[in-house]
Order: C-alpha cells, then structure tokens, then sequence
C-alpha cells in the first residue's frame, strides 16, 4: 500500500462486506505525512473555506452533551494555529470541495466505495471532513447517518462504538437527532473502545452511537463520508418517522422492512416536491402582481 500506487487506504473488502451495518473494524492507510492533511494544512483551508464549512468550539466537553458546547473567540484560523494550547477542536467539512481534496478522497474511497455500492446499492454522494483536535479533546456521543471511516494522520485517541439493545431507547435518540439534536442523550450499555494512531482507521456503520477522547497531544484525522442507496432511504424514513411521532403516531423503525422504508422515502420526498412546487408558484405570483401583470 503505497501513495505511489494510489491506493492509501488498505480495505479489507470480505470484512467490510460481512460488517456493512453492523460492526466497527480497524484498518490501515497512507496518508500519515500527506501535505493535505497536516497542521499546516489545516490552518491554510481555514483561512480560505466558506464559514458554513467550519466549525469550532472547545475542546474541554463531557461524553454526554446535552448543550451546543462553549463557543469560541477569534477566528477560525486562530484556533487551527494555535491548537496546541488553545483547547480547541475544529471540523472543516466538504473539504472535497477544495482543491485537490476531490481526487484524494477519491484515491482513499476507492476499495471503501466498490464494496458499498456492490452490497448497498449505487453511491449517491461521498464527502470528506478534517477534524483536528487539542490535546485531551473530547468529541462527545453521537451518530452519524451514513457509512464513515475515519482515518488519524497526527496523535492518539480512544474511540468508543456502541450499539443500543434496547429499541425503546434507540428510537427515542434518534428521534432527538432527527430533531437536530448533535449529540446522544444516553451512552449505548454496549460498545468497543478502540486506540488508534497514525496510519490507521477504523470503519463506523451508520446509526451507532461512537464517541472520542484524546490522548495527551495534538489530533489530526480524515473522514469519509459516503452515502449510498440504502443509506439515503434508511435516513428518509427516519426523517418520515420523525415527522409522524409528532402527531402522536408510532412507526416501526427503519430497517426492519425495506419496502416500508421504500415508501416512507416516496411519501417525503414527493411532499417535499409539493412543498418546492408551492414556494416556486408563489414567487412566480408575486413576480406577476410586482410587475403589474
């Protein structure tokens, strides 16, 4: 596995296979020392991303957050530069929109994207998110909606992956997370913690609660993000689900039937259609009564 190759992540394709959905694992990659993904690199891209793509805040956070965490002063590129002793964590989000960092998370996503697509239908989307963190950060519990590696270039840290056994329990923090709540209210009484360091990974299936603590120094990784088939009419029945509790409703919980899930996805997307349809209508009648016509 070689950068020269283009192949930077090594994916052990029978093994993710066998735990799409279902189980973390550990892997290994190539990017340790790569010139898009140092500190430096980091400070650079948030000097020159769109503020909707950049996040941070403090570092210093409890696994289980139950507010937006404490906001930071200054700017976005004084907490990359000075991540050392600022105790902060900053998220730079779509990286692979910027230059360069399409064609690499291309060559990372590669192995990762072929099985997916085999096993869970064609891929609709892949993004990538740098993540960088002071020393003894925290990333407090939460989920995150689609398939996910997450690749440490720089430092130690100790991830947590879970799994609720309780249905009660998972349907209700998902329901507050399709609310738009970040973070997980309760930790799963099920999960792995895993120490990983530079040049390796790990993969995270979609909808298990994972959290991170950092060891005593400064943390460098890669995220990405793909979203197939299944996972995009998995998330619409979520969020179909979601919309329904609301009217006092108890719908079965995506994953279990697939042609349910299938038509929770056709039920929202054809209202969020009308919904499109209606706003489009009404600016064209307002063009028309502006204009005197």
């Amino acid at each position: 596995m070689t950068a020269s190759s283009g192949v930077l992540v090594d994916i052990d394709r029978p093994l993710l296979a066998s735990s799409m959905w279902r189980a973390p694992f550990l892997l290994r990659h190539d990017l340790v020392g790569h010139p898009l993904v140092t500190r430096d690199a980091v400070v650079r891209l948030a000097g020159e991303r769109p503020d909707y793509s950049i996040s941070y805040g403090c570092s210093e956070q409890p696994v289980l957050s139950t507010g937006p965490g404490i906001e930071r002063q200054g700017s976005a590129v004084d907490a990359a530069a000075n991540i050392e002793n600022n105790r902060s964590w900053i998220v730079l989000s779509y990286v692979d929109h910027a230059t360069g960092y399409g064609e690499l998370l291309d060559a990372v996503s590669t192995g990762f994207r072929s099985v997916l697509a085999a096993r869970d239908g064609p891929i609709r989307a892949r993004s990538g998110s740098i993540f960088m963190t002071s020393p003894r950060g925290v990333a407090p519990a939460h989920v995150d909606r689609h398939h996910n590696i997450l690749l440490q270039v720089e430092g130690f840290k100790q991830l947590s992956v879970g799994e609720f056994d309780n249905e009660a329990v998972e349907e209700a923090e998902l329901q507050n997370h399709f609310e738009g709540h970040n973070h997980l209210l309760r930790l799963p009484a099920r999960f792995q913690t895993f120490t990983i360091g530079p040049g390796e990974g790990i993969y995270i299936p979609p909808y298990r609660p994972h959290w991170i603590v950092g060891h005593d120094n400064v943390t460098v990784g890669l995220s990405c993000s793909v979203r197939t088939r299944t996972s995009h009419r998995v998330e619409l029945a979520h969020t179909f689900n979601s919309k329904v509790r609301r009217l006092g409703l108890r719908p079965r919980m995506p994953g279990v039937e697939s042609r349910l899930d299938a038509a929770k996805a056709v039920a929202l997307t054809a209202g969020r259609e009308m919904q499109d349809a209606r706003r489009t209508a009404a600016r064209q009648l307002r063009g028309r009564f502006s204009s005197g016509k």
